[in-house]
Protein backbone atom coordinates (compact mmCIF):
# COMPACT_ATOMS: atom_id res chain seq x y z
CA UNK A 1 0.00 0.00 0.00
CA UNK A 2 2.92 2.20 0.93
CA UNK A 3 4.55 1.81 -2.70
CA UNK A 4 1.40 1.50 -4.51
CA UNK A 5 0.52 5.28 -2.83
CA UNK A 6 4.13 6.32 -3.51
CA UNK A 7 3.42 5.71 -7.19
CA UNK A 8 0.45 7.58 -7.19
CA UNK A 9 1.56 10.52 -5.46
CA UNK A 10 4.15 10.89 -8.26
CA UNK A 11 1.75 10.29 -10.88
CA UNK A 12 -0.40 13.69 -9.80
CA UNK A 13 1.97 15.65 -8.47
CA UNK A 14 2.38 18.60 -11.33
CA UNK A 15 -1.84 18.22 -12.13
CA UNK A 16 -3.64 18.03 -8.74
CA UNK A 17 -1.58 19.72 -6.07
CA UNK A 18 -4.49 19.05 -3.02
CA UNK A 19 -4.75 15.24 -3.98
CA UNK A 20 -0.91 15.55 -2.96
CA UNK A 21 -1.28 17.05 -0.12
CA UNK A 22 -4.09 14.34 0.73
CA UNK A 23 -1.39 11.60 -0.15
CA UNK A 24 1.29 13.36 1.97
CA UNK A 25 -1.60 12.72 4.79
CA UNK A 26 -2.02 9.13 4.03
CA UNK A 27 1.79 8.29 2.91
CA UNK A 28 2.89 9.52 7.07
CA UNK A 29 0.25 7.30 8.32
CA UNK A 30 1.12 4.44 6.06
CA UNK A 31 4.81 5.02 6.93
CA UNK A 32 4.33 5.13 10.67
CA UNK A 33 2.87 1.39 10.33
CA UNK A 34 4.81 0.00 8.20
CA UNK A 35 7.59 1.83 11.35
CA UNK A 36 5.38 -0.30 14.18
CA UNK A 37 5.47 -3.38 11.77
CA UNK A 38 8.84 -3.34 11.35
CA UNK A 39 9.94 -2.42 15.15
CA UNK A 40 7.58 -5.89 15.78
CA UNK A 41 9.28 -7.96 13.26
CA UNK A 42 12.27 -6.98 14.96
CA UNK A 43 11.32 -8.16 17.94
CA UNK A 44 10.78 -11.29 17.22
CA UNK A 45 14.61 -11.99 17.30
CA UNK A 46 15.42 -13.72 19.85
CA UNK A 47 19.02 -12.76 21.68
CA UNK A 48 20.94 -14.24 24.56
CA UNK A 49 22.24 -12.50 26.72
CA UNK A 50 25.75 -14.66 27.13
CA UNK A 51 27.32 -16.57 24.84
CA UNK A 52 27.09 -20.16 24.73
CA UNK A 53 25.01 -23.86 23.05
CA UNK A 54 21.35 -23.27 22.70
CA UNK A 55 19.83 -26.30 23.70
CA UNK A 56 15.75 -26.11 22.75
CA UNK A 57 13.41 -28.38 24.63
CA UNK A 58 11.64 -30.43 21.64
CA UNK A 59 8.78 -31.29 24.24
CA UNK A 60 8.16 -26.98 24.15
CA UNK A 61 8.99 -26.24 20.20
CA UNK A 62 7.45 -27.52 17.39
CA UNK A 63 5.69 -25.90 13.75
CA UNK A 64 2.37 -24.60 14.65
CA UNK A 65 2.13 -24.05 18.31
CA UNK A 66 1.67 -20.61 19.68
CA UNK A 67 4.28 -18.86 21.87
CA UNK A 68 3.36 -16.34 24.56
CA UNK A 69 5.97 -13.44 25.52
CA UNK A 70 7.72 -15.05 28.43
CA UNK A 71 7.37 -18.87 27.70
CA UNK A 72 10.32 -21.11 27.87
CA UNK A 73 11.65 -22.49 24.89
CA UNK A 74 15.19 -23.91 26.16
CA UNK A 75 18.31 -22.39 27.90
CA UNK A 76 21.95 -21.76 26.46
CA UNK A 77 24.17 -23.43 28.04
CA UNK A 78 28.00 -21.59 28.45
CA UNK A 79 31.11 -22.56 27.20
CA UNK A 80 32.88 -25.08 29.17
CA UNK A 81 31.57 -27.85 31.89
CA UNK A 82 27.72 -28.90 32.15
CA UNK A 83 26.51 -28.40 35.62
CA UNK A 84 24.47 -31.32 37.66
CA UNK A 85 22.11 -30.14 40.66
CA UNK A 86 21.39 -32.43 43.30
CA UNK A 87 19.87 -32.81 47.00
CA UNK A 88 21.70 -34.29 49.88
CA UNK A 89 19.90 -35.57 52.84
CA UNK A 90 20.53 -33.05 55.96
CA UNK A 91 22.46 -36.52 57.76
CA UNK A 92 24.86 -37.00 54.85
CA UNK A 93 25.63 -32.95 54.10
CA UNK A 94 28.48 -32.64 56.73
CA UNK A 95 30.55 -35.59 55.17
CA UNK A 96 30.04 -34.54 51.93
CA UNK A 97 31.02 -31.20 52.58
CA UNK A 98 34.59 -32.10 54.61
CA UNK A 99 35.00 -35.49 52.59
CA UNK A 100 33.00 -35.10 49.38
CA UNK A 101 35.83 -37.97 48.20
CA UNK A 102 35.25 -39.45 44.36
CA UNK A 103 31.80 -38.52 42.89
CA UNK A 104 30.30 -40.25 40.11
CA UNK A 105 27.06 -39.55 37.78
CA UNK A 106 25.18 -41.50 36.02
CA UNK A 107 23.05 -40.14 33.29
CA UNK A 108 19.71 -41.51 32.57
CA UNK A 109 20.29 -42.30 28.95
CA UNK A 110 22.76 -44.76 30.34
CA UNK A 111 26.54 -45.07 29.79
CA UNK A 112 29.36 -45.03 31.92
CA UNK A 113 29.53 -43.00 35.40
CA UNK A 114 31.27 -39.76 35.06
CA UNK A 115 33.52 -37.96 37.06
CA UNK A 116 32.29 -35.14 38.78
CA UNK A 117 33.64 -31.94 41.22
CA UNK A 118 31.95 -30.76 43.94
CA UNK A 119 31.05 -27.17 42.85
CA UNK A 120 29.52 -25.24 45.96
CA UNK A 121 26.76 -25.97 48.26
CA UNK A 122 23.52 -23.81 49.50
CA UNK A 123 24.90 -22.76 53.26
CA UNK A 124 20.95 -23.12 54.71
CA UNK A 125 18.50 -26.44 54.14
CA UNK A 126 16.25 -25.44 51.12
CA UNK A 127 12.61 -24.48 52.50
CA UNK A 128 11.12 -25.54 48.65
CA UNK A 129 12.98 -27.28 46.06
CA UNK A 130 14.25 -25.82 42.59
CA UNK A 131 12.14 -27.91 40.73
CA UNK A 132 9.21 -30.34 41.22
CA UNK A 133 11.35 -32.88 39.26
CA UNK A 134 13.87 -33.60 42.29
CA UNK A 135 10.80 -34.44 44.37
CA UNK A 136 9.10 -38.22 44.42
CA UNK A 137 9.35 -38.38 40.67
CA UNK A 138 12.74 -38.56 41.09
CA UNK A 139 12.94 -40.43 43.56
CA UNK A 140 12.10 -42.13 47.42
CA UNK A 141 12.13 -38.41 48.49
CA UNK A 142 8.99 -37.40 50.78
CA UNK A 143 7.11 -34.06 49.86
CA UNK A 144 4.75 -32.31 52.38
CA UNK A 145 1.00 -33.47 51.37
CA UNK A 146 0.20 -29.84 51.84
CA UNK A 147 2.09 -28.65 48.57
CA UNK A 148 0.33 -28.73 45.89
CA UNK A 149 2.98 -27.80 43.64
CA UNK A 150 5.48 -30.78 45.22
CA UNK A 151 8.35 -28.37 45.94
CA UNK A 152 8.24 -28.50 50.03
CA UNK A 153 10.49 -31.57 51.28
CA UNK A 154 9.32 -33.41 54.73
CA UNK A 155 12.88 -33.19 55.60
CA UNK A 156 15.74 -31.33 55.73
CA UNK A 157 18.02 -31.85 52.33
CA UNK A 158 20.87 -29.43 50.69
CA UNK A 159 21.21 -28.60 47.75
CA UNK A 160 24.88 -29.00 45.78
CA UNK A 161 26.60 -28.10 42.42
CA UNK A 162 28.40 -30.88 40.93
CA UNK A 163 30.37 -30.36 37.20
CA UNK A 164 30.89 -32.72 34.79
CA UNK A 165 34.35 -33.11 32.52
CA UNK A 166 34.06 -30.70 29.48
CA UNK A 167 32.13 -32.16 26.64
CA UNK A 168 30.15 -34.82 28.88
CA UNK A 169 26.73 -35.56 26.74
CA UNK A 170 24.31 -33.93 29.57
CA UNK A 171 21.49 -32.06 28.52
CA UNK A 172 18.87 -29.69 30.51
CA UNK A 173 16.22 -31.60 32.42
CA UNK A 174 18.25 -34.81 32.17
CA UNK A 175 17.92 -36.97 35.74
CA UNK A 176 21.19 -38.37 36.96
CA UNK A 177 21.82 -40.43 40.13
CA UNK A 178 24.89 -39.10 42.35
CA UNK A 179 27.56 -41.20 44.62
CA UNK A 180 29.43 -39.70 47.09
CA UNK A 181 32.48 -42.45 47.66
CA UNK A 182 33.71 -41.85 51.24
CA UNK A 183 36.17 -44.26 51.81
CA UNK A 184 36.54 -47.08 53.92
CA UNK A 185 35.16 -46.83 57.62
CA UNK A 186 35.24 -49.44 60.59
CA UNK A 187 32.44 -51.52 61.83
CA UNK A 188 32.13 -49.57 64.69
CA UNK A 189 32.02 -45.99 63.11
CA UNK A 190 29.09 -46.99 60.94
CA UNK A 191 27.29 -48.53 63.76
CA UNK A 192 27.62 -44.87 65.24
CA UNK A 193 26.91 -42.59 62.55
CA UNK A 194 23.08 -45.15 62.25
CA UNK A 195 22.66 -44.57 65.32
CA UNK A 196 23.25 -40.88 65.38
CA UNK A 197 21.17 -40.66 62.42
CA UNK A 198 18.01 -42.28 64.26
CA UNK A 199 18.46 -40.55 67.59
CA UNK A 200 18.28 -37.37 65.78
CA UNK A 201 15.51 -38.68 63.44
CA UNK A 202 13.87 -39.53 67.16
CA UNK A 203 14.10 -35.91 68.39
CA UNK A 204 13.05 -34.37 65.08
CA UNK A 205 9.55 -35.92 65.35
Amino acid sequence: QLLQLQVERAQQFERNAPGVAQSDDELRRLQAQADRLAERVQALTLRAGVAGRLVLDPGRVHPGRHLAQGDLLGQVLPEGAPMVRALVHNDDIARVRAQPGRIQVALAQGGEPLPATLAGAVPRALAQLPSPALGEAAGPLPLDPADPEGRTPREPHFQVDLRLPPGSPAHVGARVMVAFEHGQAPAAVLAWRALRRSFLRHLGG
